[in-house]
């Protein structure tokens, strides 16, 4: 079944931040930026910014469930906010997108707005600006959603989770296999210019 993505879940932009957010120690909330994401686009929790929001956060306090949209740049993409991580607060250039009718999980969700075909929708309703393009919320609004049965939708995410968790996998054995590698090269070095 098909259904527009405002049919769905409620759309709400990000916390409207004026000029550069002075860190506050000690505050309970916390900001968070595009740069407090790694590349796997895991949110780094240690690298968020405590601050004191000038005006009552609270409809912006992100909830387990939530999905994160990115809706600025050459590449758009959403986060599934699986757990509860204390009062955080995303700025303005994301979406807060909270499914509202039951009938789409958060996970497929998030999935499904980095798909290749919700991708191209929204890269044809970009706005140009003068730096980047951003998406919209009228784009985010009528991005039709394909919605399989609940199972489906089950499969689908967890397929997702477990191939993220392959590539991490897959980096870190890079990684050591590299320093191994290294290792024994210099090992070699050492040992052949004594």
């Amino acid at each position: 079944m098909k259904r527009k993505l405002g049919e769905i879940a409620d759309i709400q932009l990000g916390y409207p931040t004026k000029g550069r957010v002075k860190p506050i120690n000690g505050s309970p909330f916390r900001l968070v930026q595009i740069k407090d994401f790694d590349e796997d686009r895991n949110l780094q929790v240690e690298r968020l910014t405590p601050f004191e929001p000038p005006r009552h956060p609270s409809a912006f306090l992100l909830q387990p469930g939530d999905v994160l949209f990115l809706s600025r740049g050459h590449d758009n993409w959403a986060v599934f906010m699986g757990r509860n991580m204390g009062n955080l607060i995303p700025v303005a250039y994301f979406f807060i997108i909270r499914p509202n009718t039951g009938e789409v999980l958060p996970s497929f969700l998030a999935w499904y707005l980095n798909s290749p075909p919700a991708k191209v929708f929204m890269e044809s309703l970009a706005r140009r600006g003068s730096h980047m393009p951003v998406v919209p919320k009228s784009a985010l609004v009528d991005l039709p959603v394909d919605v399989p049965p609940m199972p489906v939708q089950q499969a689908i995410a967890e397929l997702d989770r477990l191939g993220r968790c392959e590539r991490q996998i897959e980096k870190r054995l890079a990684e050591r296999r590299a320093l191994l590698v290294s290792r024994i090269t210099l090992q070699a070095a050492r040992n052949h210019s004594k």
